[in-house]
């Protein structure tokens, strides 16, 4: 069927002529009606008509009301006089959001730390997307230099395992300093703060557990596979359960202050004086304890048991010693 036997346009066709005559105008106007016609299969009469209800369409402004900066606008003097189509302004479609600089900035620190934790074949896509937001922000982003930390084992080792659905062996330290040999199926890799963890099933106390990779020694592949039903486990949204650790201890802060050791997953157990409150945070060693004190200076007090108090107060004189050595 040429254009010009095309019956008359209804309503559902003339909305999605619309749809895609704007993108087309935006890339070849000016353009003639004719060209325009054949284009669209639609007669040179129904596409002057389209043309002609195009400038009274638009989106309502900040008033609510349609008017002429809201609409679309058409040069109608060459429309009229030379049957040319040419749109001078498409109202929504230049007003797209964009990210401000530090909203891209934002984003672009993300994405490079991301690019240390995924593996080497992917990095390029992430380079790709760093360019490509910098292009479409409003401002050119601030530079902003973003490291990941540097792992402490081999994370190639760990990536094969989860492209070869097979288990990894290692030794690891418990919260005593003891070392015990371990057989997991990995499930995930996380990066918290500076603090690598492997999330996987443990074969050795037969549970999901969550292991420090700082912690971990001789980092070893296996040939052993990953059994599909722990493939198919869901993991929890919190990192740590009780039975990740065997070290539960007990601070004292005020309750306005529970917000900033939220990461730690605190229990609230009770109120101490003061208006404080005491809370819960299950460990998996004695180090982390100081430096969960550390962070929250003069806001977190270890209250319990004696050999946390101990790990802060030698933690705290290994620093004095060495600022007074500086």
């Amino acid at each position: 069927m040429s254009a010009t036997q095309n019956p008359r346009l209804g309503a559902h066709d003339r909305v999605t002529l619309y749809l895609a005559l704007v993108p087309y105008l935006l890339q070849h106007s000016p353009v003639s009606v004719a060209e325009a016609a054949a284009k669209f299969q639609v007669s040179a009469s129904d596409m002057r008509d389209l043309v002609r209800k195009l400038s009274n369409l638009g989106v309502p402004g900040l008033e609510g009301y349609y008017l002429p900066n809201d609409l679309f606008e058409i040069n109608f003097d060459l429309f009229e006089d030379d049957d040319i189509i040419d749109l001078i302004s498409a109202v929504g479609i230049d007003a797209t959001p964009k990210f401000s600089g530090p909203e891209a900035a934002t984003l672009v620190a993300g994405l490079q730390f991301i690019s240390g934790i995924v593996a080497a074949e992917d990095r390029e896509s992430v380079t790709a997307l760093i360019a490509k937001i910098g292009r479409g922000a409003s401002a050119k982003p601030a530079s902003i230099i973003v490291s990941t930390p540097e792992p402490p084992v081999d994370l190639a080792v760990i990536r094969r395992a989860f492209s070869t659905h097979t288990q990894v062996h290692f030794g690891y330290r418990n919260a005593r300093g003891e070392s015990e040999l371990r057989s997991v199926s990995p499930l995930r890799l996380l990066l918290v703060g500076d603090t690598w963890y492997l999330r996987g099933w443990c074969h050795l106390r037969d549970a999901l557990r969550t292991f420090r990779l700082d912690r971990v020694e001789n980092l070893t592949e296996t040939a052993s596979p990953i059994a599909p039903e722990h493939e198919a486990l869901e993991l929890p949204e919190t990192l740590f359960d009780a039975r990740d650790t065997d070290l539960a201890v007990v601070v004292r802060l005020a309750e306005n202050a529970l917000s900033l050791i939220a990461e730690y997953h605190p229990v609230v157990g009770g109120a101490a004086a003061g208006g404080d409150v005491l809370a819960t945070i299950h460990f998996a060693h004695l180090n982390n304890v100081a430096h969960c004190v550390a962070r929250y200076p003069g806001i977190v007090t270890v209250v319990e048991p004696p050999e946390a108090i101990a790990a802060v107060q030698q933690y705290a004189l290994e620093a004095l010693a060495r600022y007074s050595q500086a």
